[in-house]
């Protein structure tokens, strides 16, 4: 009887295997190429992150660009808004441990708000 147990359970472990792997089989993962054609801001990249939500942002060397998977959003510097981007040269990109999304510029560094779109600049004092 246990023997019967025993070949009952490996048959039905074998079955669950050959499911999960005609499951998996059928997943297709897809790459495109993106450019200033489909929205993007400049095509030389310095960096990119994934947030909390999914969204892809990138890094270039003329503005912040988010993605949804459809579309591009371009961030960019506005001198007379003190709640844009502290710089359009983008070197760096980090999501922390809350979700905020913090931007290294040439300018200083920039946190976004996902919930205003606005950022919070930290601005480069020379001598300190």
């Amino acid at each position: 009887m246990r023997l019967k147990k025993r070949i009952a359970f490996i048959g039905l472990l074998l079955a669950l295997a050959e499911f999960a792997s005609l499951f998996a089989a059928e997943q297709h993962i897809r790459f495109d190429l993106l450019s200033i054609k489909d929205g993007l801001s400049q095509s030389s990249i310095n960096a990119v992150v994934q947030d909390r939500q999914g969204f892809i942002w990138i890094g270039t060397q003329d503005g912040l660009n988010k993605y949804d998977g459809y579309s591009f959003t371009a961030y960019y510097h506005d001198p007379e808004d003190s709640t844009s981007i502290c710089d359009n040269f983008i070197r760096a990109l980090e999501v922390d441990s809350v979700g905020n999304i913090w931007i290294g510029t040439d300018n200083g560094l920039s946190k976004f708000n996902s919930r205003t779109e606005t950022f919070t600049s930290y601005y480069h004092i020379s001598g300190d």
